[in-house]
């Protein structure tokens, strides 16, 4: 995932007062009685990006005092505007125009806001949400398809898209008309006034031959709701909705490092509730750190032998290898290699619906939890592992250099790989093909050694911290 761009230099009229976008906005979450009386507000939170609205500096010149405050009703996602300064100098920066240009029907008078939300007050009906596609005790999660969704929730929706560019960088819009697009919404019920408490989107790529792959695109939890469990209770609803469409496996486009620690949070604990796949990982690093150093596999590889002689529910033959078993007889092998078995790493994607990526990251998390692995040995095993699959991605990546995707017949398209000179002329492929944005990005060899460092740590801190009592 490429840096964020730098900043250009914005030569300013040293006399033109200037101020900072993110100290100066602020917004507010009103319920629609409040919206009509007077302005009370239940949520009150700034921005963590401008620069998408004010440049790359984040700067608002021409005013002296400038106070923005963003009023959106819930749940219809009404906005208005209210812009107070001090001083404001007739060439000042339009920060009116910026928000019309983004929020669709955004107002800047008071009485109008009112007015628009005593004839237009939404209450999020059951017939409009349908059925939840998951739940918790206060919250549920409702699924549309973009282009067939009822107009109220597709007025919502692009009501709430322009906040994206406060909350996420690179943000961009999405076309409602795709029908790709599917919307998923948080919904908290408190006192008989719905809220929603965030959103996120995800695109439906075709998988060959008759299949789909999810990719999430948008993922907010606004700001008050936060930590509360919400990002969860999202992810959860998109494997619920892989599930019931049978998909092949879920991607995330450039996942940030919080969302991928979340993500891989929440792939633990179902990969948990698998029960065979905890107990292929408690075997095999049993096997390791018995091994002392070297391997009692002729294969080298204890997870292998684990796989074939754990017992599982069918039942199948004890873990420690007969007398006569040649096949996993002693040998003076390399060092034990931790790599979860091929038929067993197909069998976790396709009851996990996870990429190839993001099943080797579950594999070692649940090895890292393993006691046998809390030693110096058990760790640099592990480093060996991460550094395999960094590698791994590095190749890849190489191999992709040269897929570009060929429009075919109405809608449909093929992928082809193309001899390098050509495919450098060609625009790069956007279709995951079961990999992810960021998390199966090509390394340096340079980099590798600092990533291994780096994935240690992130599995030290989201197990010593508790992960999951903040996601």
């Amino acid at each position: 995932m490429e840096g964020p761009p730098e900043k250009k230099q914005r030569l300013e009229d040293p006399g033109k007062p200037t101020v900072q976008a993110n100290d100066s906005i602020n917004f507010h979450f009103c319920s629609p009685t409040s919206a009509v009386r007077d302005l009370q507000s239940s949520h009150s939170f700034p921005p963590e990006f401008t620069h998408q609205l004010f440049g790359d500096d984040e700067e608002i010149q021409g005013f002296v005092g400038l106070e923005i405050n963003v009023w959106l009703a819930q749940p219809s996602f009404h906005a208005f505007v209210d812009v107070s300064c001090t001083l404001h100098r007739p060439d000042a920066d339009d920060v009116d125009g910026q928000f019309r240009k983004h929020f669709p029907g955004v107002t800047f008078s008071k009485e109008d806001f009112a007015s628009k939300q005593s004839a237009e007050a939404m209450q999020l009906t059951a017939e409009q949400l349908g059925q939840p596609i998951k739940a918790s005790s206060s919250t549920t999660v409702h699924q549309f398809n973009l282009r067939t969704a009822p107009q109220a929730i597709k007025d919502v929706h692009a009501r709430m898209q322009p906040l994206l560019l406060f909350f996420v960088d690179a943000a961009s819009v999405i076309d409602q008309e795709d029908g790709d697009w599917d919307l998923l919404l948080a919904v908290r019920h408190q006192e008989g006034h719905p809220q929603i408490v965030g959103f996120c989107t995800v695109y439906n790529y075709y998988a060959w031959p008759d299949r789909k792959r999810l990719r999430l695109s948008q993922i907010l939890i606004w700001p008050p709701f936060q930590r509360q469990g919400l990002g969860r209770l999202l992810l959860q609803s998109v494997y619920a909705l892989a599930e019931r469409i049978n998909c092949v496996d879920v991607t995330f486009e450039d996942p940030t490092d919080e969302l991928q620690l979340l993500r891989e949070g929440v792939d633990v604990e179902r990969a948990a509730s698998s029960g065979w796949l905890p107990e292929l990982a408690a075997k095999t690093a049993a096997v390791a750190h018995n091994s002392n150093g070297a391997s009692t596999y002729a294969n080298g590889n204890p997870a292998q032998a684990a796989a074939s002689k754990a017992s599982s529910s069918k039942g199948k033959g004890p873990l420690v290898p007969s007398p006569g078993d040649k096949e996993n007889a002693p040998s003076a092998a390399p060092l034990p290699n931790l790599a979860l078995p091929a038929d067993s790493e197909a069998r976790a994607r396709k009851e996990l619906r996870l990429t190839k990526e993001q099943v080797r990251r579950i594999w070692e998390s649940l090895l890292f939890r393993q006691k046998a692995m809390q030693s110096e040995p058990g760790i640099g095993r592990l480093k060996t592992l991460i550094g395999q699959r960094l590698a791994c991605n590095k190749e890849n990546t190489k191999m992709a250099e040269g897929k570009r995707v060929v429009n075919g017949e109405g809608e449909g398209f093929v992928m082809m790989r193309f001899p390098a000179d050509l495919a450098a002329k060609l625009p790069k492929s956007t279709e995951p093909e079961g990999h992810d944005g960021s998390t199966g990005a090509a390394a340096k060899d340079s980099d590798i050694a600092e990533m291994i460092d780096a994935r240690i740590q992130d599995l030290e801190v989201w197990f010593t911290s508790q992960h999951s009592n903040w996601c």
